[in-house]
């Protein structure tokens, strides 16, 4: 087996969640949310800790509060992207005359009968033809 400084620290638990965080990403539910992270700021107002102690802290969630504010700007701008090209696409669509594409990806005037096998193009009604 692989030899881990993590092992060696021990588990921490977070004091906010209880949770024990491991690694370098922002686990911490209480982290990855706007409005606790803007509390936390709030608090830190209060706080008996030393000076010094507070501004590393309130720095730190600055920073978070900057990252998460990206992210949360970054995914609607992905978001308005991705609605512009879904209009745009079917804006061609319309414009050459031809039917928008189904789930299927077969266009939308392929009629369908019982089973969602192709119906027979005679047989509107998508029942069986009778032979007689």
């Amino acid at each position: 087996m692989g030899w881990c400084r993590l092992k060696v620290a021990g588990v921490e638990h977070c004091g906010l969640c209880g949770l024990a965080h491991v690694g370098h990403g922002r686990t911490c539910p209480h982290l990855n949310s706007e409005a606790q992270v803007a509390t936390l700021l709030a608090s830190l107002k209060e706080s008996p800790e030393p000076r010094e102690l507070v501004e590393q802290a309130t720095k730190y969630l600055r920073m978070i509060r900057g990252d998460l504010a990206q992210r949360k700007r970054t995914q609607e701008r992905k978001q308005q992207e991705a609605a512009a090209k879904s209009q745009q696409q079917s804006q061609q669509f319309q414009a050459r005359g031809s039917p928008l594409p189904s789930a299927n990806g077969m266009g939308g005037s392929m009629n369908h009968g019982v089973n969602g096998r192709p119906a027979h193009p005679l047989d509107q009604s998508n029942a069986r033809l009778v032979l007689e």
